[in-house]
């Protein structure tokens, strides 16, 4: 278990020991009184554990950076990958999971 201490703006990166990353906007977060037992952000298997916790801070700069960088990516021709769908407990649809069993 863990936690951090975050502001709005941020995002919170989080890292299973089965592999799983995700990252999520502290906005998109609902927030809860005290007589809750928490939010779940992450759905994780089996035995797998949370095994990293990280603020991510995100400047006007870095932002304007990676809309520039996929702006380029477009004019050049590269297609975007599409959003994966998720299932009701958060995991890739079966759909998805075979999209990338070709080779």
């Amino acid at each position: 278990m863990g936690a951090r201490v975050v502001r709005d703006g941020y995002a919170v990166m989080l890292i299973s020991t089965g592999g799983t990353v995700i990252r999520m906007a502290v906005d998109e977060i609902k927030r809860l009184g005290r007589a809750t037992q928490g939010v779940i952000v992450m759905r994780l298997r089996g035995d797998e554990q949370v095994s990293s916790l990280a603020p991510v801070v995100e400047s006007e700069a870095s932002a304007a950076a990676v809309e520039a960088a996929a702006d380029a990516a477009l004019e050049a021709g590269v297609e975007p990958l599409a959003e994966p769908d998720f299932d009701e407990d958060g995991y890739p649809s079966a759909s998805d999971e075979s999209a990338g069993d070709d080779e």
